[in-house]
């Protein structure tokens, strides 16, 4: 059980990072989406997702002369390629209308998906889902409290400070019935 406890901690701690993200991509996109939509925050954030996955396949190619060993990518690189050069050039021409942190807004949300694809194998949907929430509502309060990226500003107090404590408490209970179900 101990050996379990320790091997599973640093996928849960990850998940916890990447709700920190997904909190920082929601300010961001609450921030574009006042200034210019919120259709066009979310269409944003999406071609920035694309473009870095398209980025890292390319890095994954040209390191390894393979995009992945499972066979299950029968795109070409050279599509590949296309794609990513294509949403750079319109991620590079949006820019000039937003600030500069706005092309990191679709990064947190590629963090999700592929914490997905990499973390929820050995720790299921449940407790991946509850992880990426503690740290969404630990970071949410905290940019809150700080009006991040001109958002509203909503003080840390002891009734929202209690409700992300219960959050973490819920990750807790999740985490210590997955120990005992599996001895």
């Amino acid at each position: 059980m101990y050996a379990k406890f320790l091997t599973v901690w640093p996928m849960i701690i990850l998940a916890i990072l990447i709700g920190c993200g997904v909190a920082l991509q929601w300010a961001m996109l609450a921030a574009i989406g006042r200034s210019h939509g919120g259709f066009q925050a979310a269409w944003f954030s999406c071609l920035t997702t694309v473009a870095a996955l398209g980025l890292i396949l390319l890095f994954r190619y040209f390191q390894t002369n393979s995009i992945d060993n499972s066979g299950i990518f029968s795109t070409r690189i050279e599509i590949i390629s296309i794609i990513t050069i294509c949403v750079g050039v319109v991620i590079l021409l949006s820019l000039k209308d937003l600030p500069w942190w706005a092309g990191l807004s679709g990064l947190f949300g590629l963090g999700l998906i592929l914490g997905a694809a990499w973390i929820v194998p050995s720790v299921g949907v449940a407790e991946f889902f509850v992880a990426v929430t503690v740290g969404s509502a630990v970071a949410g309060v905290a940019i809150d409290h700080a009006g991040l990226f001109g958002n509203a500003t909503n003080i840390m107090t002891i009734p929202r400070v209690t409700a992300v404590l219960l959050v973490i408490l819920g990750m807790a209970i999740i985490r210590l019935a997955g120990l005992v179900q599996s001895d």
